[in-house]
């Protein structure tokens, strides 16, 4: 009898669940920064909206990550530790930001999106790695 993986491994099926759910949670994040981005652009430059959404992104998924994604609680440990994660992702996504403002057409409207495909894998294993249930 062939059993799924998640039967056959709880901690597969649970990584799996995690990923849906920060995939999920990271559309929903990536959505209201990229719509801030762009409304920011308007009256700022690309790179400064970007730095500011980014920022305003962070205290939003980390919520979501807490309560929705790994489903811990929230601890003062998390928090402070939490921007780092994002702080590797952003330093990738303003490399890409950079590239596609330089070298694409439009690149300061897709930049963001290409920055978040770059960034998407790192957050989600640093995040992973600070939500995990601390040991008691």
């Amino acid at each position: 009898m062939n059993l799924p993986d998640s039967r056959r491994n709880p901690s597969a099926g649970r990584l799996r669940l995690q990923a849906l759910r920060f995939v999920l949670a990271g559309g929903l994040n990536t959505g209201l920064t990229l719509v801030l981005y762009w409304l920011l652009i308007n009256i700022i430059s690309p790179q400064a909206a970007y730095i500011l959404s980014y920022c305003i992104g962070i205290i939003f998924s980390y919520a979501l990550s807490t309560r929705f994604v790994f489903r811990v609680t929230h601890s003062a440990s998390r928090a402070l530790r939490f921007p780092f994660v994002y702080l590797a992702g952003y330093a990738v996504g303003a490399i890409v930001l950079q590239f596609s403002i330089v070298y694409l057409p439009q690149g300061a409207l897709v930049g963001p999106l290409l920055s978040a495909a770059f960034s998407i894998p790192i957050t989600f294993l640093l995040s992973r790695l600070i939500m995990r249930p601390c040991s008691t």
